[in-house]
């Protein structure tokens, strides 16, 4: 009876082991997507504070090229004509490193 139990024991003991090393294996696996999917979600967040900054600017853009068109119709209502649309002596944007930029500038080519 007891090289029966000593058996049983070893059988239970080898099964237990590749229980063991299945476990560690697929910890191994899961610790390899944890770092895989933390890895994303960094390069995701920097994306994302990337784009939010850009956002930011762009809308301070835009608001300076309102005032800046505001300023030009309310000129040219003083004067009492419209302001053209074509003409580029009105409001110039060039296109610098940092994006765009505002440049007041007089009449540019021919009038």
């Amino acid at each position: 009876m007891r090289n029966v139990l000593q058996l049983w024991t070893q059988s239970d003991l080898e099964e237990s082991a590749s229980a063991l090393k299945s476990a560690q294996e697929q910890a191994k696996r899961s610790a390899n997507d944890v770092a895989h999917l933390s890895d994303e979600l960094r390069q995701q967040n920097d994306r994302n504070a990337t784009l939010e900054k850009q956002r930011r600017m762009h809308e301070a853009q835009i608001k300076e090229l309102q005032v800046v068109t505001h300023a030009r119709i309310q000129l040219d209502s003083t004067t009492r004509t419209r302001p053209d649309p074509t003409r580029l002596d009105q409001i110039r944007v060039s296109d610098k490193v940092c994006g765009l930029c505002l440049v007041a500038s007089g009449p540019v080519g021919p009038v």
